[in-house]
């Protein structure tokens, strides 16, 4: 009964939030203050493979549960690009003062990719299945958010995501940023001569490479919509 209400109060908690920083925010204390594991971390993975053959390796950024924004490093991605590949979850074994960790993926059609890395998770059965079906729960409800949140030919934020969170936001990360935030509007110059002139597949085009710039040019947790 103990495992039963734990479900039903973990798949209540996930499928009662309205936007991907506080579903994201829930999973991690869901599981933190569970006792199941001893630690866990939801990484978002940027890679960018444009311009080249070889792709530069990715982008790892740590969620931060306090900000509600991913932007610290990762110092330890043990497992993580395994299980992107393999498209399953990835066991690693602890390794001397290292704790053993097993990496989720979040199933995700559009960037950032997200992995769940487990540390000291316990040997229960039941407990190894509520967090699988935790990971898989949050990635159904992402998608579900991001739908809304995203804009479909770019991956970028929207218009109701700004309207939505960009207070909430800009109000927590003012604490550890400073006071001074800064709002950056950014026009494409004749970007309707672009859709007259070549159509509205190139003006696409257009769109979908301005987007990639932003990406590459400004910080992790600057937000872009």
């Amino acid at each position: 009964m103990h495992h039963i209400s734990e479900i039903q109060r973990s798949t209540l908690a996930l499928t009662s939030q309205s936007d991907s920083q506080s579903l994201a925010r829930v999973l991690i204390e869901l599981l933190t203050h569970s006792g199941w594991v001893s630690h866990a971390v939801l990484l978002e993975v940027h890679r960018h493979t444009e311009g080249g053959l070889t792709a530069p390796p990715p982008v790892l950024r740590l969620f931060d549960v306090e900000l509600g924004i991913a932007h610290r490093e990762v110092s330890d991605p043990r497992g993580v690009l395994e299980c992107l590949d393999g498209g399953a979850p990835c066991a690693v074994r602890a390794s001397g003062t290292t704790p053993a960790r097993i990496a989720i993926p979040i199933a995700g059609q559009l960037m950032p990719r997200r992995v769940l890395v487990l540390e000291g998770l316990s040997a229960d059965p039941m407990v190894r299945m509520q967090a699988l079906h935790l990971a898989e729960l949050f990635g159904n409800q992402l998608a579900l958010i991001e739908a809304r949140e995203r804009d479909q030919l770019t991956g970028l934020l929207n218009r109701q995501a700004f309207n939505q969170c960009y207070l909430q936001l800009a109000s927590a990360a003012a604490g550890e940023l400073g006071d001074q935030l800064w709002l950056a509007l950014l026009d494409i110059d004749h970007f309707k001569q672009v859709n007259d002139t070549y159509g509205h597949l190139l003006g696409d085009e257009v769109l979908l490479r301005f987007a990639r710039i932003m990406e590459r040019s400004f910080r992790f947790n600057d937000r872009l919509f």
